[in-house]
């Protein structure tokens, strides 16, 4: 995620007129919405034009104060996606101490019985 962009969203006019009312979030962009904020430009609907387009592109591919904030912002995003260190550790601290598993794979699909158990068994752990 340090690629600057602008998201775009434009759908039909009847699905607008009938989603719009429905749909209660502050932004569109995935990245907006886990940021809480706007981090990137959201032209939506009828703001989708060619013209706004190419204005916030202008704004975010030189370089300069835009660029840097739009870029510093999505690491501060990414950096929320992210487990916690702590998180990872214990993982792994479960990993070594778990006792081995043997996982079978069914030959027909959804929980297997002991007659449908096929011989492609691995161990896991």
């Amino acid at each position: 995620m340090q690629t600057p962009f602008v998201m775009v969203y434009c759908v039909s006019s009847l699905t607008y007129l009938l989603g719009k009312p429905r749909v209660k979030v502050p932004h569109y962009a995935m990245v907006n919405l886990i940021a809480g904020e706007q981090v990137v430009p959201e032209l939506v609907q009828h703001d989708f034009t060619a013209a706004n387009v190419v204005a916030r592109l202008q704004e975010i591919l030189p370089d300069g104060p835009s660029r840097s904030r739009m870029l510093d912002d999505l690491v501060k995003v990414k950096a929320r996606l992210r487990a916690p260190e702590s998180a990872v550790e214990g993982l792994s601290k479960l990993r070594q101490t778990a006792p081995p598993r043997l996982f079978c794979r069914s030959e027909i699909g959804g929980s297997p019985t002991s007659s449908q158990m096929s011989n492609s068994c691995i161990r896991y752990g």
